[in-house]
């Protein structure tokens, strides 16, 4: 189901055009990409999918969030939105961690590195070592993306958003590499086939937005 299609939003004219104009394209990209990779394409889409998911989110965190006139002006509050919205209604259910260690792990692991930096760590200063974080997806099929959409609950066949291999899922500090110790992968289902899946874990400034 798409925005525009929810049953919240049809009494709400104006909504229900905005979401048709302007969001409802960004759901038929993420359909497309988490279906890939497919034959013939080569691009299995994890960091796309990954950074347009993360761009829903952000701009649902603004626009909808706890909506005024003041989200949609002020400044420094993309954080804080993106993790309250992350904490509030994202199905925590199932995760190898706390809800709190999550929405930090995402935000500052995943969606800062894609937003300001390709994907990329910062170097490791003389008191941190390097770690790594995957970005894994594998392809799903059109009736699995419909029901990732319309579940209040996560689909029993999905695993779970963040895994890990042999590391402490009450913690978000970073193993030291090279090891079998880093977190394997986040991705909206399971994991199958990752292309460019190495992305170095960073350390964000928490002021960065």
């Amino acid at each position: 189901m798409l925005p525009s299609e929810f049953p919240e939003v049809q009494a709400h004219a104006a909504l229900k055009r905005l979401l048709f104009e302007h969001v409802d394209m960004q759901f038929h990209d993420i359909r497309t990409m988490l279906r890939l990779p497919m034959e013939g394409l080569t691009g299995g889409c994890n960091f796309a999918a990954a950074a347009v998911l993360f761009n829903i989110i952000s701009g649902c965190s603004v626009c909808f969030y706890n909506a005024s006139e003041n989200a949609l002006t002020a400044a420094g509050q993309a954080s804080c939105r993106f993790r309250g919205l992350l904490g509030e209604f994202y199905p925590w259910v199932g995760e190898p961690l706390s809800k709190a260690d999550g929405v930090t792990l995402l935000y500052k692991a995943t969606r800062n590195p894609l937003t300001h930096r390709l994907g990329l760590d910062e170097p490791p200063s003389s008191a941190t070592k390097r770690n790594e974080i995957a970005l894994k997806k594998w392809s799903l099929r059109p009736e699995e993306v419909a029901e990732l959409e319309d579940s209040v609950d996560k689909p029993p066949w999905a695993l779970p958003t963040i895994t890990w291999s042999h590391w402490p899922p009450h913690s978000i500090h970073r193993s030291p590499q090279p090891d079998n110790s880093r977190p394997r992968s986040i991705s909206p289902g399971r994991s199958q086939r990752c292309l460019s899946d190495q992305c170095p874990t960073p350390t964000v400034d928490d002021a960065w937005d």
